[in-house]
């Protein structure tokens, strides 16, 4: 559960892995209009400074 933002997690987004390299985050887009029968998908790496 740490790897996602949830209600659950309480671990801070800027932090350092178990071996102490800074962490990243993947900001992942999915939109899906079921009526229509398509949808998309887009995903974009988050550095935080």
């Amino acid at each position: 559960m740490e790897s996602y933002i949830a209600p659950a997690n309480d671990t801070p987004l800027r932090r350092t892995d178990m071996a102490g390299r800074r962490c990243h985050w993947i900001l992942e887009i999915h939109l899906v209009d079921r009526e229509r029968g398509f949808g998309g998908f887009c995903e974009e790496l988050l550095t935080l400074g």
